[in-house]
């Protein structure tokens, strides 16, 4: 069962392109990687177009865009956000299945790139946010703000890669900064602040703030270093106290 879904746009292509896609689409949409619905150009994922046709009816927008008998002109293919392909005038049903096979495996990429785009989006917003409510997460983090999982869930796209899995992990074992999660995991800063306020609204992860990590790092150091300290001293006084007792004799 096809999973994805997405749209098709012929109607800018002359008459005998157009007869031509209609024929071979029903076999070619079948076999593809994802399910191709007919939809009108302004609404399509993909959008054929010919030497007839004008691209500028085509959407900005419009991911894909396959031209049938004529290349691509020099603009189109200056478009880097924007998957460009060919079909010669007379195209087989072979030709069709792979050229939409190839716009079906961009399409799946771009739609998780946009997702983590919006992700990104979400986040910085959220940090130009003044924290308002007790007892909430802040929205602003500090490059040595602490975060530590509390209970593991799972990562819908985009975050179900290896690095966002890793950086999991690293978040169960101890509380941990935002620039050793980078190093450690390999993910890049905007990613990780995005992964982390996932995280926050999924209400998994206890943040600590700067001031109140470095207070508690620097108890737990004077906390070792008495328990380091504390045999030697005693063990010190003993020595001498029993030394005394026996007149200073050895």
């Amino acid at each position: 069962m096809k999973h994805s879904v997405a749209g098709v746009a012929p109607d800018l292509l002359a008459p005998v392109y157009q007869d031509r896609f209609l024929a071979l689409f029903g076999v070619a949409a079948r076999k593809s990687l994802i399910e191709w619905r007919r939809a009108p150009t302004a609404d399509a994922q993909l959008a054929l177009l010919d030497a007839s046709s004008s691209g500028d009816a085509v959407p900005a927008t419009t991911p894909c865009v396959i031209y049938v008998g004529k290349a691509a002109g020099g603009t189109e293919k200056s478009r880097s956000e924007r998957w460009v392909s060919h079909l010669p005038a007379e195209f087989t049903v072979s030709d069709l299945i792979d050229a939409l096979d190839r716009a079906a495996v961009f399409l799946m990429d771009w739609a998780v790139r946009q997702r983590m785009v919006a992700a990104r989006a979400a986040t910085a917003a959220v940090q130009t946010q003044v924290p308002a409510q007790a007892g909430e997460p802040s929205g602003a983090m500090v490059s040595d703000d602490q975060f530590q999982l509390t209970s593991w869930v799972s990562l819908d796209a985009p975050y179900n890669t290896g690095a966002c899995v890793r950086a999991m992990a690293l978040l169960t074992r101890a509380p941990i900064n935002l620039r050793q999660l980078c190093g450690h995991s390999g993910l890049d800063v905007d990613t990780a602040r995005a992964l982390i306020a996932s995280l926050q609204r999924r209400g998994v992860l206890r943040h600590t703030q700067h001031q109140a990590a470095a207070a508690a790092m620097s108890s737990n150091a004077a906390q070792e270093q008495v328990q380091r300290g504390r045999p030697v001293r005693v063990g010190l006084i003993q020595r001498l106290t029993r030394w005394v007792r026996v007149g200073g004799r050895v």
